[in-house]
């Protein structure tokens, strides 16, 4: 029977070993510029001590009726404990098609923008580090200059269709003072306690070397001080299946209690075990499903408006903020803080459509009755009705 036990013991080791790895991960890896321990909360705070983080993103074009949409389910009235401030979202913008004053109305409002890169494309096996950067850089210039962002702002990226690109991808990000990624696939694989959900970390230790590469094309560098939020499923309790966005699970769900269940559950893995951020991620066919709307209002007014006061909606940079200075619940109001944001006036496609829909063109001789000098188109009226009943008259004249 020892011989049997060998393996045993051996594999224990083993299990002991990687266990011990990811509790050290690397002694040169401190906070504020690295992390790698992303199954222990940061700072080493106790899980009731530590604010439970909920990321909603939305990533597709921008126009005036999404932003409708958004502001219904996140009305200004839903706001976070501690410091007050209005819900916000991380919004990654695919470029074509996007509306550009709608995005800086959803930046005044507080969300962040993030770029979904120029156009959405699968096709990007052979992409040069070029390629990438037209596709995210030039997209990013090209949303300061017109929804009128801070040049800072932008410092996020997700691939379109979630596909990573490798290198050449990370090494643009990188190039270019981005501060983060969220394409990669990450989450626990069961709402079972010990699965743990994981933090966000630095790419100081290539991706592959600590996790496992879940779609084609993982960077394999090591990108210092770079963090990476990898886009974390939920998971269907109903039969297991996960989901990279919500509506991939609310296929099978038929009630919005189904959906606000889904939601609740995947909330309480996060809540209860090591308060990692809690992702939901939404895409245009999320938000025209009304089922699945409604159940994320019905989600929503559990965590934020019935008296969760250590929850907190907030950004990705958000996250990042808290993680490079990690503070106690009872802090975080001075560290989340919502000034206001510089509005510049604009009329989004949507809004001009509506008010011009169903008026009809105005003739040019109708504008001219309406204008303030009206009395100078009167004067000319009757001065050339004076010269044709005088022209009349002399006909008139001769031919009597």
């Amino acid at each position: 029977m020892a011989f049997l036990l060998l393996p045993v013991l051996a594999l224990a080791g083993l299990l002991g070993a990687i266990d011990a790895s990811f509790d050290t991960c690397d002694f040169n890896c401190e906070l504020p510029r690295c992390y790698c321990n992303n199954y222990k909360i940061p700072g080493g705070l106790s899980a009731p001590e530590t604010p439970q983080m909920v990321l909603f993103t939305f990533s597709d074009r921008v126009s005036g009726n999404l932003r409708k949409t958004l502001i219904d389910i996140f009305p200004d009235s839903l706001r976070n404990p501690q410091n007050d401030c209005p819900v916000s979202l991380t919004i990654f913008v695919l470029g074509s098609g996007s509306d550009y004053c709608a995005v800086h109305k959803l930046y005044v409002r507080g969300h962040e923008i993030a770029t979904y890169g120029i156009n959405r494309t699968g096709n990007t096996e052979e992409w040069t580090e070029f390629d990438w950067e037209k596709q995210f850089i030039d997209h990013a210039e090209e949303m300061v200059e017109k929804a009128f962002l801070p040049d800072d702002h932008v410092r996020g990226a997700r691939t379109p269709l979630q596909k990573p690109g490798g290198d050449n991808q990370y090494n643009t990000l990188y190039g270019k003072g981005f501060m983060y990624d969220s394409t990669l696939l990450g989450g626990a694989k069961s709402l079972e306690e010990e699965q743990l959900p994981p933090w966000p970390v630095t790419l100081d230790i290539p991706w592959g070397n600590r996790f496992q590469c879940l779609t084609p094309r993982c960077p394999t560098k090591s990108y210092d001080g770079f963090w990476e939020l990898p886009i974390l499923r939920l998971i269907n309790p109903e039969n297991g299946r996960m989901c990279a966005f919500l509506d991939d699970c609310v296929v099978s769900l038929r009630t919005p209690n189904d959906v606000y269940r889904l939601l609740y559950l995947n909330f309480r893995h996060h809540y209860d075990t090591n308060r990692a951020p809690m992702m939901i991620n939404l895409a245009t066919k999320t938000l025209k499903n009304k089922v699945a709307v409604a159940g994320l209002k019905m989600f929503l007014q559990t965590i934020v408006s019935d008296g969760h006061d250590d929850t907190f909606l907030v950004t990705f940079q958000d996250v990042i903020a808290w993680m490079e200075s990690p503070q106690p619940i009872s802090k975080v109001g001075d560290l989340w803080i919502c000034p206001p944001r510089k509005f510049h006036r604009c009329d989004t496609e949507d809004d001009i459509a509506a008010r011009t829909r169903g008026v009809k063109p105005v003739s040019p001789f109708r504008s001219i009755l309406f204008v303030d000098q009206l009395w100078i188109f009167q004067m000319v009226f009757l001065m050339v009705s004076y010269f044709i009943v005088r022209r009349y008259d002399r006909l008139k004249y001769k031919k009597t």
